[in-house]
């Protein structure tokens, strides 16, 4: 606003300013006076308000990588909602995904009760904003009529906006924020703050996808990885019991040949092994847990759940001796000198799932049927392969196996009967299922 007076005295220019005026100009007056008068007030306009909308965005230059560093994303779309309720004042706050086949998971933050009515009319207002994919800002009449969210109003809700959150390949999802009836209307700033939250809170989320995709292609077939990413096979990554086989393979007499060879003929020749026996690993359905030094601990049944684990695990180590086997000759016609392994195999129940610290974890399994697995590896001698009997009971009419004395094996409590796997028997010798 710009004062144009003939009361030319300092108090009325004083109190022009003091009620909002951003310039004054005195009767009588050039027209370029009044257009420098206007464009001054313009740009004392502008300034306020960039200066205004700066203060809101300090506060969220730490929110940017707090979200970042949250790789997990059930806990990434709670600190998301937090953030939003905190910056915005928000009384509750929702984050609707879709998913692969574009159907909307909602996520809830402020709803302590858990009000199915709250739910479903956020379900409502996300299906709304997700049909526009725009901004939307929305203050409930006090008798709010059918076009208004008439389950909002009902729940508690004066007033809500949302954001869609975008990325290249278009809507991920939506961002909401409410406030309770009798609070504060929402503001134009508010959608600019919102709006920068949710694209910190979609760059977030494409990060923790990332970081999933890359955690799953360590340890399972880029086929499974990405049935899993896309949402096409249900699993879970948090830590739990459940029945599994373990495969430890370990290289016979790897020390003396590292002494024998130089270094870059050692790493060569590992890979060649290494690269063929994981290879086995995901083509039956196999989850590479780690690469011990020169052996490899695998787990079958986990994320992806197999009915014929054992099974699976069986026919793994016998494709692992006969390619081995090939390998062998390979190296023996290089002039190379030629790998042996033992393999040990246990079923039953372990833990498994993400073990460690928020910051370093790794998806393995622990248990006494990990530790006997890796005992039996460790007792086998080069090409034998020895299974546990409860992994043998699972698959006895699949192979042939001879039973060995029941041994004490360090780190395991109580006698155990074990098997050596011989080979699979008839038309059971083909490809895993």
């Amino acid at each position: 606003m710009v004062l144009i007076t003939g009361q030319g005295t300092i108090d009325v220019a004083v109190r022009a300013i003091s009620l909002g005026a951003n310039g004054f100009l005195l009767k009588p007056f050039q027209p370029k006076e009044l257009r420098r008068a206007i464009n001054d007030a313009l740009e004392k306009v502008r300034l306020t308000w960039e200066n205004q909308r700066l203060r809101t965005l300090l506060p969220l230059l730490a929110t940017g990588p707090q979200l970042l560093a949250e790789t997990r994303e059930e806990q990434l779309l709670a600190v998301i909602c937090e953030q939003a309720a905190m910056h915005l004042d928000g009384d509750v706050a929702w984050l609707s995904l879709l998913s692969e086949d574009r159907q909307p998971t909602l996520h809830i933050h402020g709803d302590s009760q858990d009000r199915p009515t709250l739910r479903a009319a956020l379900e409502d207002a996300s299906a709304d904003a997700l049909s526009h994919a725009e901004s939307v800002t929305v203050h409930l009449a006090s008798e709010p009529d059918e076009s208004q969210n008439l389950g909002l109003w009902s729940a508690g809700i004066g007033a809500y906006m949302s954001v869609p959150l975008r990325s290249a390949q278009g809507v991920l999802g939506v961002l909401g924020i409410g406030r309770v009836r009798g609070g504060r209307p929402f503001e134009d700033g508010d959608v600019h703050t919102l709006t920068l939250l949710g694209d910190q809170g979609r760059a977030a989320l494409e990060n923790a996808r990332l970081h999933r995709a890359q955690l799953l292609q360590r340890y399972v077939s880029p086929q499974i990885a990405d049935a899993i990413l896309a949402g096409k096979t249900d699993v879970e990554l948090k830590s739990r019991r459940k029945n599994l086989t373990v495969l430890f393979s370990d290289i016979r007499g790897f020390t003396p040949l590292s002494e024998q060879k130089e270094p870059e003929e050692l790493v060569e020749l590992l890979n060649e092994y290494l690269t063929a026996m994981t290879e086995i690993v995901f083509k039956h359905g196999g989850t590479l847990d780690k690469y011990i030094g020169d052996g490899l601990m695998v787990f079958i049944g986990d994320p992806i759940e197999y009915e014929d684990h054992q099974e699976r695990a069986i026919r793994m180590a016998v494709e692992m001796r006969t390619t081995l086997q090939e390998l062998q000759q390979k190296w023996a016609i290089d002039g190379a000198e030629v790998l042996t392994i033992g393999i040990g195999i246990s079923t039953g129940y372990v833990t498994v799932g993400n073990i460690g610290s928020p910051t370093r974890a790794d998806y393995t399994v622990l248990g006494n049927h990990v530790n006997l697995a890796a005992r039996l590896a460790d007792r086998a001698a080069a090409g034998q392969i020895l299974v546990s009997e409860r992994t043998l009971l699972m698959v006895q009419d699949l192979v042939t196996a001879t039973p060995l004395d029941e041994v004490q094996l360090k780190g395991v409590s109580r006698p155990i009967r074990i098997y050596e796997l011989a080979e699979l028997v008839g038309a059971n010798a083909g490809p895993t299922r």
